[in-house]
């Protein structure tokens, strides 16, 4: 028996060893067709290069290169490119620490509809990290986020209504943003959305779930259109 379990370890240890050899075999192949058409111009190869360079895919991390792919998809229009270098500034990546630049490279994704870009935006101006403080800009770009579905968004614009930054304190619409997050998952504005209902009239309730299934009527039909289109 001794025999027996000796050799099922090795073959075990074979094969594990075969399994990784075949995934960096892949991850090789992926990599080298990848290059070959970021280097013929490609966008989406570029970005795709840059992002395998920033996590070190196939054991290649390089964040300088990850930028400078990153680059040359924005220069093609690539609005997740100029955010991803926006956060390597934002965290300083390949590059030095930079607030400001991370807030330019941000807005510019921002403008273009990326609620991952918006919402970045909304807590620099929440903060003031590269950019004056400014909870009333704060709370639009919350606001842009939190319309396209973009949960951390929906929370924090839940925050500031129910704080009273940046807009009018106002209950029922704190609640409706809540709600929506808690429905994505997250468990903190569950238990915000709990508190609130304890201090609303039936009424505030009410009209507070009357605009949750508002927003998502109006995000079905954005979704049919737009399947429509396609």
């Amino acid at each position: 028996m001794e025999g027996y379990a000796a050799t099922l370890a090795l073959i075990m240890v074979m094969a594990a060893s075969q399994a990784s050899l075949a995934q960096t075999t892949r991850q090789e192949t992926e990599f080298n067709a990848t290059l070959q058409a970021a280097e013929q111009g490609d966008a989406a190869a570029q970005y795709k290069l840059g992002l395998m360079y920033d996590e070190g895919h196939g054991g290649n991390q390089d964040f300088e290169k990850a930028q400078a792919w990153f680059r040359k998809a924005a220069e093609q229009g690539d609005v997740t490119a100029l955010f991803e270098i926006g956060v390597m500034y934002d965290e300083g990546r390949g590059v030095a620490e930079d607030d400001a630049k991370a807030y330019a490279w941000y807005q510019k994704a921002a403008e273009q509809g990326l609620a991952a870009a918006q919402f970045n935006l909304a807590v620099m101006y929440a903060e003031g990290e590269g950019v004056v403080q400014d909870n009333d800009k704060a709370r639009a770009w919350f606001q842009k986020a939190a319309e396209q579905g973009f949960a951390k968004a929906q929370f924090n614009l839940g925050v500031m209504y129910n704080g009273g930054r940046g807009a009018q304190k106002n209950r029922v619409h704190a609640y409706k943003w809540f709600t929506l997050s808690a429905e994505q998952g997250d468990r903190h504005a569950g238990e915000f959305c709990d508190l609130l209902a304890k201090g609303m009239t039936p009424a505030q309730l009410a009209e507070a779930k009357r605009l949750v299934a508002e927003y998502k009527s109006k995000r079905r039909n954005a979704g049919r259109g737009a399947a429509r289109k396609d």
